[in-house]
């Protein structure tokens, strides 16, 4: 591998100033892209509109980057109101972008997303999967109040000019107090459970949560095989870019990488209108038609978002998730089987 390319698609005023005062300024930490960029060749590639291009690069944080790595510009459109398409689906044109172009410069890419708060130290992490020859680094996260961030952080983190520094445990006591909605109906006995399990949760006794996961996000993904983007990056990509599982590392403890989602109040995706409980037999069937081989290979995994908590406090919830994911794949495998004649 010769390099890795960042692949940030960002446009519209609400998410350029999330990208700029969350993501971007987390990522310019400085145990996140300045050790990146000590690890190999990097470059930026910044999917905006020009009207919102002035704004970014009128940035400080942005000459923050070009100092620290290259940087190149894709235009989408004059503005956002000439794009077409699902927001969703014009991410994954940027992505597939960045895709192609990793594929003919045999880089690795990164997917940014415009939304992503990432605690000082996780790309760090990041970099020393990719120095140790990992094709890809996977994890997902809990999602976060934007309204209630800015206090929170000024309590718990410290914020420069071209920098949002916040450590792992104190990112996660954040998360605890400004939980989204979001994030509160995947939690395992939540009343009204999500409709797309793609993640679920079990909480550890108000100290944060263990997740398991069907759809990983794969933070860096070094792809052995050409391919590209068809719904969303954690989505079916994994199993189409590698041909081994075992290529992957997981980032499974927060004190190594914490990467939480930032929304809005009313961003209520996948929460049910009326009441509804975590049924095995619906989840099965939800795997059906949402996942392949390689995702549920991945459900062995377990992730531990906590601010600090006893290991020993672990056990039972552990036990918990495991019985529920066995319930699972045992109505799945119930439903899928061939009937013998």
């Amino acid at each position: 591998m010769k390099g890795v390319y960042i692949v940030v698609p960002v446009w519209g005023e609400r998410y350029v100033q999330r990208w700029l005062r969350y993501g971007l300024a987390s990522l310019l930490a400085d145990g996140n892209l300045p050790v990146l960029a000590k690890v190999a060749p990097t470059k930026l590639l910044l999917c905006s509109t020009q009207e919102d291009l002035s704004v970014l690069l009128a940035s400080p944080l942005l000459k923050a980057v070009r100092d620290l790595c290259g940087l190149r510009i894709v235009t989408l459109a004059q503005n956002a109101a000439e794009l077409r398409g699902h927001k969703y689906n014009l991410m994954s044109v940027c992505h597939n972008l960045g895709l192609k172009q990793a594929w003919a410069d045999d880089y690795g890419v990164i997917f940014g997303l415009a939304d992503v708060l990432a605690a000082n130290g996780s790309w760090g992490t990041v970099s020393r999967h990719i120095a140790a020859g990992r094709r890809a680094v996977l994890t997902q996260g809990l999602t976060v109040r934007e309204e209630l961030l800015d206090p929170l952080l000024a309590a718990h983190a410290t914020r420069t000019e071209t920098s949002l520094s916040v450590a792992p445990r104190n990112l996660v006591r954040i998360a605890l107090e400004a939980l989204h909605p979001l994030s509160m109906s995947q939690v395992w006995g939540a009343p009204y459970f999500t409709v797309h399990p793609s993640i679920m949760f079990w909480p550890l006794k108000g100290h944060g949560f263990l997740m398991r996961s069907w759809h990983l996000m794969p933070l860096f993904l070094h792809p052995d095989r050409q391919a590209q983007i068809t719904t969303t990056a954690d989505g079916d990509l994994l199993g189409s870019a590698l041909s081994n599982p075992d290529d992957c590392a997981c980032i499974t403890d927060s004190d190594d990488g914490c990467f939480f989602d930032v929304a809005y109040p009313e961003k209520l995706d996948f929460i049910p209108a009326h009441p509804s409980t975590a049924d095995p037999t619906r989840i099965a069937k939800w795997l059906e038609t949402n996942t392949r081989p390689f995702n549920r290979d991945m459900i062995r995994h377990k992730f531990w978002f906590h601010d600090g908590i006893d290991p020993n406090d672990w056990r039972a919830v552990e036990e918990e998730s495991d019985r529920a994911i066995e319930e699972v794949m045992r109505c799945y495998e119930q439903g899928t089987r061939v009937p013998v004649t």
